[in-house]
């Protein structure tokens, strides 16, 4: 019994494989099948309970009767990589993964004739993604190959009713994707608390009246003119206009549209410095990061406001054929996406004597999720991309190292985090475990699916840089910077409208 725990709990390294090979992959072991029985001769729409689609025409499969049994498995969390061992790679490239699934015969009757439409459910679109195919190895690891182009997507009817919700209600004022009369709408869900959106939308005069501090400075930044309340709209409407919004920004890099909330924290840390310019460089991290503390504050409660939306049916998916049973996997290269950059990385797991040690590399924001190889024979030292320390990295974001091992029959782990930069070495303390002490931790895995950016402004690398005098931050002051304003709101202190919401 404890050899069967250890081969479901303990990770393995990915190896070598024979191409489109009929072995059973680790995964089919360890993830919960659910079994579909469809006619032969009908079309059929199959959607799971994790909101995986497929559609199944007329005549694509074939069986000894009238029904065809199909089994389904998904992964679309990092939990359920983690169990089923699906690393994030092909070949030595990693992959940022939208979701993995797996469709294949319930029966040993059952063919595929024809392709079958398949509907991964996604938050967000990445543009660029594209369908691999899983070949499994002896040791049942897969690596991914044949990447293909998705086919071309058209408008859902969720996006379509978004679509005439922004047109009747938003495009007088509002681009999706560059500034107009008003803000554009692309992004804007990703980089607001959601429930400061809602009442932004619904009432921002009430915002600006009672003094919140990004109401007031976008009103300032669009010459004091108000945005027209929408008080009737509703949420679900909401979620349909800026799905529309991001969907019509699926190739925009989000980087060209600016932020107001990352513009006025870096106002606002300005203004701050510009009040303390006879202080010395060395208070600069300590103000810094008050506002650091605050932005990653504010991307906690939006990425938590998203565990909401999966209630409001949001329905935004990225759409693939399939002409083969197997698993597939929605995927990018990493090193294609914007913000990745060529960095290093090393990570040591002392145990000497054991009977096994695998290390792996978990980036949550990005689902990428990658195992460590030993370092020119050194031990205790893994590396992740190349025969080097070299690996592209997106900087500033969370990143977590595990590692699992045997040593004198007993179990043991290691786990940490750290925020990713272009230089990273990190030492794992490894302690002895239980598996079911493994077992707990990647079940959280499941609340790890959220991006903890923590990136900072140009501007705000800037003041880093300065030595505090008031004619070099003259230098650097950010544009539609109102320090008046800033100094009165910080004498306010009192609560605001957003604040008197809750």
């Amino acid at each position: 019994m404890r050899k069967m725990l250890v081969a479901l709990i303990l990770i393995v390294t990915v190896c070598l494989c024979c191409r489109y090979s009929q072995n059973t992959s680790y995964a089919d072991s360890v993830l919960p099948a659910r079994y579909f029985d469809v006619p032969v001769n009908k079309d059929t729409t199959i959607t799971t309970a994790k909101g995986l689609k497929i559609e199944i025409p007329n005549g694509a499969l074939k069986a000894a009767g009238s029904r065809a049994r199909i089994v389904v498995r998904e992964a679309f969390t990092l939990a359920d990589m983690v169990r089923g061992k699906l690393a994030t790679r092909t070949g030595n490239d990693a992959l940022c993964s939208g979701g993995m699934f797996y469709v294949g015969a319930g029966d040993k009757d059952v063919k595929l004739l024809k392709p079958i439409t398949v509907w991964l459910p996604t938050l967000k679109q990445v543009p660029g993604m594209k369908l691999y195919k899983g070949d499994v190895a002896a040791n049942g690891t897969i690596d991914w190959v044949d990447p293909t182009p998705l086919p071309e997507q058209e408008l859902s009817e969720y996006l379509k009713e978004g679509q005439v919700l922004f047109r009747n209600n938003c495009a007088s004022c509002h681009s999706t994707t560059r500034k107009s009369t008003g803000s554009a709408l692309a992004f804007l869900d990703q980089r607001r608390d959601w429930h400061w959106l809602e009442h932004w939308v619904w009432n921002s005069a009430a915002m600006i009246g009672g003094g919140d501090r990004l109401s007031v400075y976008i009103y300032d930044v669009y010459n004091k003119t108000a945005m027209t309340a929408f008080p009737s709209i509703t949420t679900k409407q909401l979620h349909q206009i800026f799905d529309y919004a991001n969907y019509e920004a699926r190739d925009i890099d989000p980087n060209t549209i600016p932020d107001y909330k990352k513009q006025m924290d870096s106002c606002d840390l300005y203004c701050e410095l510009a009040g303390k310019n006879k202080q010395q460089v060395d208070s600069l991290v300590d103000i810094y990061s008050h506002y650091f503390a605050k932005e990653e504050a504010s991307n906690w409660a939006t990425n938590n406001a998203a565990t909401v939306i999966v209630e409001t049916q949001r329905q935004l998916y990225y759409q693939t054929n399939i002409e083969a049973f197997g698993w597939h996997n929605v995927d990018i290269l990493s090193k294609n996406l914007p913000g990745f950059e060529s960095s290093s990385l090393v990570v040591s797991a002392p145990l000497p004597g054991n009977t096994s040690l695998e290390v792996w590399l978990l980036l949550p924001g990005k689902k990428i999720y990658l195992n460590g190889y030993m370092k020119n024979d050194e031990p205790n030292n893994f590396i992740f991309y190349e025969n080097d320390e070299q690996i592209p990295l997106p900087q500033n974001e969370r990143a977590i190292v595990f590692a699992t091992g045997v040593k004198d029959g007993k179990d043991y782990f290691g786990v940490g985090e750290f925020i990713t930069s272009r230089n990273n070495k990190y030492a794992l303390k490894m302690v002895p475990t239980t598996l079911d002490s493994i077992a707990h931790w990647m079940a959280g895995l499941d609340t790890m699916g959220i991006n903890m950016t923590v990136r900072e402004t140009s501007i705000a690398q800037q003041l880093r840089q300065l030595n505090g005098s008031a004619a070099k931050l003259k230098q650097v002051r950010p544009q539609n910077c109102n320090c008046k304003e800033y100094d009165a709101l910080q004498k306010q202190k009192a609560d605001t409208a957003y604040e008197r919401l809750y």
